[in-house]
Order: structure tokens, then sequence, then C-alpha cells
């Protein structure tokens, strides 16, 4: 049995409805990696006040706690690990003050 030419158009018409979908998701993920990477050229910080070193890697890197700005807010409890010129940083842990508190009395009750 010979396939219809309504059969053969569906078909091609399907076909360009999945290549147009496709192209539409690259495009899309596309700006999305860009407006990532414009947010992360965005971001500013200032360590307000150096608290201590926790660990440092044969790298260099170290894991510290800081008060740190972050785009010019306000300052907040900051643990990450750092480059040795502050200049790059993995990702970590930003506490307002009341959640470091509320951390720290948590830490007291547990046995180490």
């Amino acid at each position: 049995m010979r396939p219809s030419k309504i059969n053969i158009d569906i078909y091609w018409n399907v076909c360009y409805i999945m290549y147009v979908i496709t192209a539409i998701q690259i495009i899309w993920e596309e700006i999305i990696m860009a407006v990532n990477e414009k947010e992360r050229e965005d971001i500013t910080f200032e360590i307000t006040k150096h608290i201590g070193v926790i660990s440092v890697y044969p790298t260099g890197w170290r894991k510290e706690l800081n008060m740190v700005s972050w785009n010019g807010g306000n300052e907040k409890v900051d643990l990450r690990d750092w480059d040795p010129d502050h200049e790059r940083m993995s990702r970590g842990v930003t506490l307002h003050k009341d959640e470091a508190k509320r951390m720290q009395e948590l830490l007291k009750e547990v046995k180490l």
C-alpha cells in the first residue's frame, strides 16, 4: 500500500515543526547562558571584615568566614572558598546576621 499525499504532507509538516521547536530551544538556551554570564559579570563584593580562615588547600585557596557586602547591600556572614588574591571565589553560604546567630546557637548544642 502506497502512502497518500496527505500522509506525506503531514509527515513533512511535523518534521518542520520539530525542526522549528529544536531551533527555538537552542536559541533559548543561548539567551539564558548569555543572561547568566552577564549576571555573573555584574556581581560586586566587598569583604568588610575578615573573621577567619577555616582551612587552606594545596592550591592556595582558603575556606574563609567573612563579613561581605554583595552588590552594595548590607553585610552578611559569608562562608566560601577564595583564591589567594580574593579575586575569584567558589559558591558558598551567605547568612543574614540573625541566621548566623541562630546557627551559632545550634552549633553550641551539637557535640562535634
